[in-house]
């Protein structure tokens, strides 16, 4: 007879949740368990979040990718004279509440999307309902258009996903006099 044990799951609480980043939550939001991952916390509106919001920076350690252990909690962005480098917020000590914020399901879930500005990614609200958990989602080449607009914030490319899940451009479309600007998360290229 074969026995097969799995090892439980830790599951994170708010008692895991380091002082600063319950000190740096908005006041329109707290941390509760998440609906789409039982085994995390997420984020949710404690009132209506208006389209356009902007959250962020995302924290943590900058990394190799060679470095980071897990590409749950980090995002990758593309500097030019170092490469590839992870925002890596494993550790809840060396991130913040954006770390918390979890991958929706579906499109339809989605209220939320990054977005890069001097290579640090911020997150940009669509509207967010009362109650509701703040969520990313992206699908690397949908077949569904997406809005990719040009913003004057030091002519970096953002990503400006009105409601409609994205599908990246072809590399050589977002060159800029300074040269290619890159963003990815775990297994999403985005330019």
């Amino acid at each position: 007879m074969n026995h097969t044990t799995d090892a439980p799951v830790a599951v994170e609480t708010l008692d895991d949740v380091p002082e600063h980043v319950l000190r740096g939550l908005p006041e329109d939001v707290r941390l509760f368990p998440s609906a789409v991952d039982k085994t995390r916390l997420g984020v949710w509106a404690t009132k209506s979040i208006l389209k356009g919001k902007k959250f962020g920076p995302f924290v943590g350690d900058k990394k190799k990718r060679s470095q980071v252990k897990s590409n749950v909690y980090m995002w990758e962005v593309y500097y030019p004279n170092l490469g590839w480098m992870c925002v890596d917020a494993t550790d809840p000590e060396k991130g913040n509440w954006l770390r918390y914020i979890n991958w929706a399901r579906s499109g339809k879930e989605q209220n939320l999307f990054p977005l890069e500005i001097n290579r640090t990614i911020y997150y940009k609200s669509l509207k967010v309902s009362l109650k509701k958990e703040i969520l990313l989602f992206l699908i690397q080449n949908s077949p569904l258009a997406s809005d990719w607009k040009k913003q004057s914030e030091n002519t970096l490319c953002s990503v400006m996903i009105e409601n409609r899940i994205w599908s990246p451009p072809a590399p050589s479309s977002l060159s800029s006099e300074r040269g290619e600007l890159k963003i990815r998360h775990l297994n999403f290229s985005w330019f």
